[in-house]
């Protein structure tokens, strides 16, 4: 791939955003193009990653013990100067638990990538759903005493 190919790809990518052409022309030395094939493997659960990969197209099935969890495609995230710095997880979402797989640091030499789960994140959902009933549950015993009040006045009458 020519210089100015990687120069486009890496732009795409929040990370390398907001570098210059040497900086760009720096981290494209160190790219290799690769391509793969269905059911390639590119790292192994428990494996210490080695890369970084920037899909520019297809799609990665996540696994865990051999069964998959979810798919990954490629996306960008387009953040205000503002913001620099932010870094977007890919995030994998489902009732037992979310899980987020993040760029931890990235320099010269090595690409440290987190792979984090959050299990109890249903406990979020469920303190939301028990406002919310809690909250009709307040509104029905207020028209309720509101009601008997009303007839109770209509009664004297």
């Amino acid at each position: 791939m020519a210089k100015n190919e990687y120069h486009e790809y890496l732009r795409r990518v929040p990370l390398f955003r907001d570098l210059d052409a040497d900086e760009l022309d720096s981290v494209g030395a160190v790219v290799t193009d690769l391509r793969f094939d269905a059911g390639d493997v590119l790292i192994r659960q428990g494996s210490s990653a080695h890369e970084m990969f920037i899909v520019t197209s297809g799609e990665l099935e996540v696994s865990r013990d051999d069964r998959a969890i979810t798919v990954l495609e490629p996306s960008a995230n387009f953040y205000d100067a503002e913001t620099g710095g932010i870094i977007t997880p890919a995030v994998m979402s489902r009732a037992s638990g979310d899980l987020y797989l993040t760029l931890r640091d990235l320099d010269a030499e090595s690409v440290q990538l987190g792979l984090d789960t959050s299990p109890m994140i249903w406990l979020l959902w469920l303190g939301g759903v028990t406002t919310a009933a809690g909250g009709f549950w307040s509104l029905t015993v207020r028209r309720r005493d509101r009601v008997a009040e009303e007839r109770r006045v209509l009664a004297d009458v």
